[in-house]
């Protein structure tokens, strides 16, 4: 899975696309490949990077 591909399944989960405009989720997409990227160059190691549900109460 390529990172827009990971990203777009998370937007569409959270948020309703029809009502973002576009502009917004290519921003948004770049904010969060930033982000990730960061946090593998802090790490100081190729990690991945894998996202945990949340609990169910």
């Amino acid at each position: 899975m390529t990172d827009q591909e990971e990203f777009d399944a998370w937007f569409d989960l959270h948020y309703r696309r029809t009502v973002v405009p576009r502009l917004v989720v290519v921003v948004a997409f770049d904010a969060w490949r930033s982000s990730r990227e960061a946090l593998i160059a802090a790490s100081g190691a190729p990690v991945e990077i894998k996202v945990i549900g949340e609990a169910k109460s």
